[in-house]
C-alpha cells in the first residue's frame, strides 16, 4: 500500500484493491476498434490474464514488452566519441580482450582501429547528451585513440534509465554524465 487508505498509486491514478479497479480515469482516450478501453475505469481492458499494464496507463499484450535483454541490432549507430559523456570516476586498468586482460595503456598505444571491432557501448540520451552506461573503458580507448568513431546501442528501458542514474549518483556526478575521461585504477 502506498496510501493510508490502503490504495496503491500506480503514477497515473490510484487503484483499490478491494473494489479491484481504479478510482480515477485513465487519462488515455478509449479506441474504437477496441470496444473495453472506454471503460476508463478498467485495468488492462478488462483481461489482466492476457494484458499488463505497467505503468497504469494502458493495456499490452505480452507479445508487445520488450524484455530488457531483447536488444534488436537497428538501435546500433555510430557515432563520434567526443560526444559520448562518461558515467564514471575510474575504470579498471586492465582492459578485457579476447586473449585476456591487458593494461589499458597498452590498449590505446594499439591505435584507433581496434575500436572498430569492439562491441557496441550502451548509452542512455539524457536530454540531448549520450551518456555511457556501460562500456566506459572502451569509450576511453576510443578517446585516447582519437578514433572518429564508436558503435554504440540506444537504451530506452527503464531499468537501464535506473543503472544509469544509481552509476551516476556513485560517482557523483550529474545526470549527464562527465566529458572528463576516468583515471584508470
Amino acid at each position: 500500500m502506498t496510501d493510508p487508505n490502503g490504495l496503491y498509486y500506480m503514477r497515473a491514478r490510484y487503484y483499490h484493491p478491494g473494489l479491484k479497479r481504479f478510482l480515477n480515469r485513465d487519462i488515455l482516450p478509449g479506441d474504437v476498434t477496441e470496444g473495453q478501453t472506454f471503460n476508463r475505469f478498467a485495468y488492462v481492458n478488462g483481461d489482466p490474464v492476457g494484458f499488463i499494464d505497467p505503468l497504469g496507463l494502458a493495456g499490452l499484450g505480452t507479445g508487445q514488452c520488450k524484455k530488457g535483454t531483447d536488444k534488436p541490432d537497428d538501435d546500433i549507430i555510430e557515432v563520434n566519441p567526443k560526444d559520448v559523456n562518461f558515467a564514471q570516476v575510474s575504470i579498471n586498468r586492465s582492459f578485457d580482450t579476447p586473449n585476456g586482460k591487458t593494461p589499458i595503456t597498452k590498449v590505446v598505444k594499439q591505435g584507433p582501429d581496434q575500436v572498430k571491432n569492439f562491441p557496441p557501448i550502451s548509452v542512455v540520451n539524457v536530454k540531448g547528451q549520450l551518456v555511457a552506461r556501460d562500456g566506459n573503458s572502451r569509450l576511453y580507448v576510443a578517446q585516447k585513440t582519437k578514433a572518429e568513431k564508436i558503435k554504440v546501442r540506444i537504451e530506452k528501458d527503464i531499468e537501464s534509465f535506473k543503472d544509469l542514474t544509481k552509476r551516476l549518483r556513485n560517482n557523483g556526478l550529474p545526470n549527464e554524465g562527465t566529458k572528463k575521461p576516468p583515471t584508470p585504477r
